[in-house]
């Protein structure tokens, strides 16, 4: 919800920013499952990326000359923001930040794949354990 700021942040050595790149169809099909509703149209993403997240974007003439289009997914639209723009602005800030690749994730212990991850309800999902550092042996 935040990441139209992300190059705003003050600097300080407190501050690190982990940008986490997803596959934004995988983002798109688990948010609008997630909130998703009899009435079409109404899941997370277009309830929230397509009018509140996105209109951050459109109105922001800086981030918005770094997209490819405003007519993209909110997820992309984000990433291409970070990517191009943002992260290197908040480099000259030395506000320390790393994109991160959501496939390296699957590392981790807790790392539930893609098929598992479609049963969860949004309960399931929020009592998930933390991840841990341990790799999968």
């Amino acid at each position: 919800m935040w990441s139209h700021v992300l190059h705003k942040l003050p600097p300080h050595p407190s501050i690190l920013v982990i940008f986490l790149a997803r596959n934004c169809l995988d983002v798109f099909r688990s948010q609008n499952r997630i909130m998703s509703s009899n009435i079409s149209d109404q899941g997370w993403t277009c309830k929230y990326g397509r009018t509140l997240e996105w209109h951050w974007y459109h109105v922001d003439a800086t981030l918005r000359k770094h997209l490819d289009s405003e007519h993209d997914m909110i997820c992309a639209i984000k990433q291409q923001a970070y990517m191009r723009y943002q992260r290197g602005q908040m480099d000259k800030l030395k506000i320390a930040n790393v994109p991160v690749d959501y496939a390296s994730s699957q590392t981790m212990s807790s790392f539930v794949p893609v098929d598992g991850r479609q049963k969860l309800k949004p309960k399931q999902i929020a009592s998930s354990p933390p991840p841990t550092n341990e790799s999968r042996e």
